[in-house]
């Protein structure tokens, strides 16, 4: 789905996400067996003690995700027999006449919603240079597919607590990719948040004077990785 602007595609698509990890100690009295075949790791954290790790597969959440896409769509079509839901322009219509900032260093970021997306640089709170990124034109549709070199592209995202500018990039020269997080979004079947899907990188510790000839002989040519991570939250089981 697309906004009409000239020189800027703006498109709607659910908050992006990527995997969480979380990493589980396992004592040497107590170690972690892996019921599947995993891939391991030989790690080691700041203080110079080994673990052998064993990565999730991730590969399985790309079946839940599918089905809870497919559940998400069944969802919807069934709220559409019942009520008729806002479009996402609809939705989103709240923040029109309004402008969001992101200053990044040098430069600040400017979009007003159905205006344009300006690049300036303040001094003293006041505009010494500006260039415009992308012009709002009701007339010019899908924009961002006529293979214009200056090209920049607003993708609006579910997300909580308010309307603000998450990122801004330059993918190519004079073509900029803009996501703003929009929570009204999310009253949007087609956009509610996905829960994070957790994974759990499990780590056996490894015996400080490894006397094991089999032991020694796994750590022989092996990348060791170090582990950094918050003590408080670091636990054997």
């Amino acid at each position: 789905m697309m906004d009409r602007l000239y020189g800027l595609g703006v498109t709607f698509g659910r908050s992006s996400r990527e995997p969480k990890y979380k990493i589980e100690f396992h004592s040497t009295e107590s170690p972690f067996h892996p019921e599947n075949d995993l891939e391991s790791v030989m790690m080691s954290d700041k203080e110079g003690q080994s673990y052998m790790c064993f990565l999730p597969l991730v590969e399985e959440s790309k079946t839940v995700r599918s089905i809870s896409l497919q559940n998400s769509s069944n969802s919807l079509l069934e709220s559409d027999r019942r009520i008729k839901l806002k479009t996402p322009d609809e939705l989103i219509d709240v923040i029109k006449d309004k402008c969001f900032y992101r200053y990044e260093g040098w430069w600040s970021y400017e979009f007003c919603y159905q205006k344009r997306l300006r690049q300036l640089h303040l001094e003293d709170d006041k505009i010494v240079q500006e260039f415009v990124l992308g012009v709002f034109d009701p007339e010019v549709t899908a924009a961002f597919n006529q293979n214009h070199s200056d090209v920049s592209m607003v993708r609006f995202v579910c997300s909580e607590p308010m309307v603000i500018i998450s990122s801004i990039k330059e993918i190519s020269t004079c073509k900029y990719v803009v996501t703003l997080q929009c929570p009204m979004l999310c009253k949007h079947p087609m956009f509610q948040q996905e829960r994070p899907t957790s994974h759990t990188i499990h780590c056996n510790e490894m015996p400080r004077d490894i006397k094991d000839s089999s032991v020694e002989d796994s750590l022989k040519g092996t990348h060791i990785i170090t582990i950094i991570t918050d003590d408080n939250e670091r636990g054997a089981t």
